[in-house]
């Protein structure tokens, strides 16, 4: 694993300032510095729901015994319906290693952040307007427009939209240096405002999704301590949920 958080962090927060001061809104996704196993921009957008990652075709080769997995998607002016979620050894066969992958645990509220499990991220420096991130089900959806269903179970998802900026779900789990590990997901979206996956820019529509590993997003603790730094200088506050 290349521990190139620092870096990656100042340079964010150095875009963010920049743009600040020049009244854009736009930024990037977090850890641009690490491994990017998948990018959907220039791909078409499929019809219902689509399977990535089928056949072990999303893959990273861990380097230490804990990895994290990092899913972060933009969306304007539609949303996603992300579920059915996976990190499989492919080296030392085993089963699922996220806890809570298809999002059926049970929560205290539909429509929060609050995903057993997973840890929510949203930019440092701009908050996306999003008001659809978290577990939802069809009929929790926002003003029930989305059209958008879970894959089974209960019909629990995580929904998400994230308008402006990127938001993102991360999680961590052991590995074995050296293995050779898969990622899977089902993905879904109700393409309100027409055409493909495009990386963010300043285009009115644009649909993204990003997927980091082994290490996308710095652990809390890293994060705090570069918090600490920076508050005195008063230039950035991350909060995690």
């Amino acid at each position: 694993m290349r521990h190139f958080w620092k870096t990656a962090i100042g340079a964010a927060f150095a875009m963010a300032v920049a743009g600040n001061a020049q009244a854009q809104v736009n930024v990037g996704p977090p850890g641009q510095a690490y491994d990017t196993v998948l990018d959907l921009s220039g791909s078409t957008v499929g019809t219902g729901y689509t399977q990535y990652g089928a056949g072990n075709t999303i893959t990273f080769v861990a380097t230490g015994t804990t990895s994290t997995v990092t899913f972060a998607f933009r969306n304007d002016p539609g949303y996603f319906a992300f579920d059915n979620a996976s990190v499989m050894d492919i080296t030392n066969p085993t089963g699922n290693l996220l806890v809570n992958g298809d999002f059926e645990a049970a929560v205290a509220s539909l429509g929060t952040t609050d995903a057993p499990g997973w840890r929510y991220w949203q930019d440092p420096s701009i908050a996306p307007t999003d008001t659809g991130a978290g577990v939802h089900t069809a009929a929790s959806f926002i003003s029930g427009l989305s059209g958008l269903t879970g894959l089974g179970g209960t019909g629990q998802f995580w929904g998400d939209a994230s308008w402006n900026a990127y938001d993102a779900i991360s999680q961590s789990f052991a590995t074995t240096a050296g293995d050779t590990y898969a990622i899977s997901f089902w993905l879904n979206n109700n393409n309100i405002g027409g055409g493909g996956y495009t990386a963010l820019d300043t285009a009115t529509t644009t649909m993204d999704v990003v997927v980091y590993a082994p290490d996308a997003i710095p652990e809390p603790a890293g994060v705090a301590l570069l918090g600490a730094g920076l508050l005195g200088l008063g230039l950035v506050r991350r909060r995690w949920a």
